[in-house]
């Protein structure tokens, strides 16, 4: 009996001991993190960027959007056998008008394609309204687009176009690829 007993056992502990293995030779094999790496710095007024986005290719190629806070500029860094790029710009808004910038997303293309969408906003500008009879200083209405802008597999420009009609808020762009590598969009306005 003690016999059995202890081959019954050592059957339990062989099979337990067998699925464990089998079971989590998977995670012995798998990928490990990288170390971070600082794409950008914090700016001279202590800023940081914002919005990021980041978009991974399954062969690890890899595109990052984000909005420099200090100057409103949507920058990008591509991985390409793994190794980072340079900083670029991906969008420069114009300072002299007040434009600022929100909401940066990127997605890639099963052929490498790189999108990126955001919006833009041009604050309204002082001038004179007639209400009631009398003019009196006024502001109009701001300008607001959502962008989108396409990185072909190999370029080293983005090509930019206006992805709304003009709004006067426009906020919140999200973009994804569906099954058949459609392109969707959405924003707010």
């Amino acid at each position: 009996m003690i016999i059995r007993y202890s081959i019954k056992r050592f059957r339990l502990i062989l099979f337990i001991s067998t699925w464990l293995v089998i079971s989590f030779s998977g995670f012995a094999t798998a990928a490990s993190w990288n170390n971070p790496t600082s794409l950008a710095t914090m700016t001279l007024f202590g800023l940081p960027t914002n919005n990021a986005s980041v978009a991974v290719a399954p062969n690890g190629d890899s595109v990052a959007i984000w909005i420099n806070e200090a100057t409103n500029v949507v920058q990008y860094a591509q991985r390409k056998n793994g190794v980072w790029s340079t900083v670029k710009a991906i969008y420069t808004p114009s300072a002299t008008k007040g434009e600022t910038t929100s909401s940066a997303h990127v997605v890639l293309k099963s052929d490498g394609t790189a999108l990126a969408i955001f919006a833009s906003s041009t604050p309204g500008v002082r001038g004179y309204c007639s209400v009631g009879g009398r003019i009196v200083p006024c502001l109009s209405p701001s300008k607001s687009f959502a962008k989108i802008a396409t990185l072909a597999t190999g370029a080293t420009a983005w090509t930019k176009t206006n992805l709304s009609a003009l709004g006067i808020i426009v906020d919140d762009t999200q973009i994804a690829i569906d099954g058949s590598d459609n392109i969707r969009s959405i924003q707010h306005t």
